[in-house]
């Protein structure tokens, strides 16, 4: 029988001390982004040219708290990270920098975020 898609095990990589908190997928680039509850981002990057598995980089200074939701937003090339009550939008080109924080409605316990179709607008609820 013909196997379409197959299991790759990618949390054999991870360090003993890093507690998985969040997962958000990067469907284009082939990337999945983890985040801790010590605040690290784990990129997950696809290995090209067939084979199986994952590239691991860490970027320790991320966040100070515990990343509860991590969402990718292909278009507009951002990651979404919400932590102790407020969401921040990083670059996700590396370092991953700060593009903007929304911490004046408080307290923001969870999220979701839709980019139009029509014109390209990003909307977050």
């Amino acid at each position: 029988m013909f196997e379409a898609y197959t299991p790759t095990e990618i949390a054999t990589g991870l360090e003993k001390s890093i507690d998985v908190a969040s997962l958000a997928a990067h469907g284009h680039a082939a990337k999945v982004y983890v985040g801790s509850k010590a605040g690290y981002l784990l990129a997950l990057n696809g290995i090209r040219g067939g084979k199986r598995g994952y590239d691991l980089s860490i970027c320790r200074s991320f966040e100070k708290k515990t990343i509860n939701e991590l969402c990718c937003i292909e278009r507009h090339d951002i990651l979404l990270c919400l932590t102790d009550s407020q969401l921040a939008a990083h670059d996700l080109s590396d370092p991953f920098g700060l593009k903007a924080l929304i911490s004046d409605v408080r307290p923001i316990s969870a999220f979701c975020a839709t980019v139009s179709e029509i014109d390209g607008i990003l909307y977050v609820a």
